[in-house]
């Protein structure tokens, strides 16, 4: 398995891992997705949700829904040791960087920022604006996230 599929719970196959997942009623992941993407997606409220550091180097933000063909997962990967505020999203490992993964394909963001705030109990929440390209064409991505650990985050 890849670091990359690690850090966002999926193994060779992109099949989600079972990394300690909870799904509790004050936490969320959810999207709004212009235009709809060509299955249809134009959002993704998550029912699973990952909070944790899934690989040495980074802390994993994870949303997902479905299963199959059907499995759709929001991501947020934040670097080990990053500030609360407001970063921008880069798809290179050693920066913040967001990830739509549906229809088999993962599309990172080419643009965009993430702003987030801790708590002392380590509980996140925050928003993310990107842009990702799907099949050649652009999409704007407006996420909004409140997560509590579902694992080690340090």
């Amino acid at each position: 398995m890849s670091k990359d599929n690690a850090a966002l719970n999926l193994d060779k196959d992109f099949n989600p891992l079972s990394a300690g997942s909870h799904s509790p009623t004050e936490t969320y992941f959810k999207a709004i997705i212009k235009p709809a993407l060509p299955s249809g997606t134009d959002m993704i409220v998550a029912e699973k949700l990952i909070y944790a550091s899934l690989i040495e180097d980074s802390i994993s933000l994870l949303g997902s829904t479905g299963t199959g063909a059907d499995f759709k997962q929001l991501a947020v990967i934040l670097p080990i040791g990053i500030k609360d505020g407001r970063h921008d999203l880069v798809m290179n490992s050693s920066k913040p960087y967001a990830v739509i993964f549906q229809g088999g394909q993962a599309s990172g963001s080419t643009s965009g920022h993430v702003e987030f705030k801790r708590e002392t109990n380590k509980d996140i929440s925050g928003n993310a604006e990107f842009k990702i390209q799907y099949n050649g064409r652009v999409y704007d991505v407006s996420a909004k996230f409140s997560l509590t650990p579902t694992g080690d985050v340090p």
